[in-house]
């Protein structure tokens, strides 16, 4: 069966965020975290502001926004900026940084020039930014391929939202990418899966049927493709099987 990128899976949280308590919207932060290998180089991706700082103060700011004032601010790719706003409320995806710590902050530049974040940015404290900052630092290297990774899971069928649906892994699952290249492979115990050093280009990930599991998402599209952009650039996929109740 073929797959595609998990558009389903933005809509699925929203959806989510939107519909908790009924009609009415909650106030709650959903995120999709998207590797940074794939969020620098999807199509319209914003201009790259990624650098490190302290947080030297934190003010109240028009529009229920903070202004975090930063010191010792340091490039790592591309812009930076000497202040930052965040939402002020958590439940809007307010980052909430602390005074005197230092962060790898994820930058967005808004249409008056200002720069923000959020939650659901890459935006952390510094001493757990070590991959985010390994890769931006590879752009300087040559290329070594691309890279698609995932995994496979499967849940009881869902009664209510609320429901314990029992998520386990789907272990040695075959999967094949197909593509400029083919490859194949098999789940881990942990049902993950990976192809790396991975020319450009668009790519389909099929797999083989799984007894008694039913794919519930992403939705079969064989008009999709799993896009890769550059030898840079990854594609994350899940594969999210429904198994009977027992």
């Amino acid at each position: 069966m073929p797959i595609s990128r998990p558009a389903w899976l933005l809509a699925a949280l929203t959806t989510a965020a939107l519909m908790i308590g009924g009609a009415t919207p909650a106030a709650a932060c959903s995120c999709v975290a998207r590797p940074l290998c794939q969020q620098l180089w999807e199509p319209g991706a914003r201009p790259p502001a990624f650098f490190t700082a302290t947080v030297a103060a934190i003010e109240d700011a028009p529009g229920g926004m903070r202004l975090v004032r930063l010191r010792d601010v340091q490039a790592v790719h591309g812009a930076t900026a000497p202040t930052i706003l965040t939402s002020a409320v958590g439940d809007s995806c307010g980052y909430a940084f602390v005074v005197g710590e230092r962060y790898f902050i994820d930058a967005a530049v808004q249409e008056d020039g200002a720069f923000s974040t959020t939650r659901c940015s890459k935006t952390t404290p510094l001493a757990q930014a070590a991959p985010f900052i390994d890769y931006l630092a590879s752009l300087s290297r040559p290329a070594t391929g691309g890279r698609i990774f995932g995994s496979a899971y499967s849940d009881l069928p869902v009664v209510t939202m609320f429901d314990d649906n029992d998520r386990q892994p789907v272990a040695t699952l075959p999967v094949t990418l197909s593509g400029p290249v083919t490859r194949r492979s098999v789940t881990r115990a942990d049902g993950t899966f990976s192809f790396d050093g991975l020319p450009p280009g668009a790519y389909q990930l099929t797999f083989a049927p799984a007894r008694g599991l039913r794919l519930v998402a992403p939705a079969e599209d064989a008009s999709s493709a799993i896009l890769l952009p550059n030898a840079r650039a990854c594609a994350e996929t899940w594969l999210n099987f429904e198994r009977p109740r027992r």
